[in-house]
């Protein structure tokens, strides 16, 4: 019996295995699109937007 149970863990191991999006200005990992544009909109990211642009300018 738990033999049978093995396959079904890994099924929801993989299904814990999403897409994301990667945040390579603040090197970080969102998990959803929810998440990433309340990070896109956050104060730290925009700072560090800000921070990368005048170092390009």
């Amino acid at each position: 019996e738990a033999a049978g149970a093995q396959p079904e863990q890994r099924t929801k191991r993989e299904k814990k295995h999403q897409s994301f999006t990667l945040c390579e200005v603040c090197n970080i990992q969102l998990n959803s699109a929810a998440q990433a544009q309340i990070h896109y909109n956050g104060k730290s990211h925009q700072k560090r937007l800000k921070q990368l642009n005048k170092g390009k300018m």
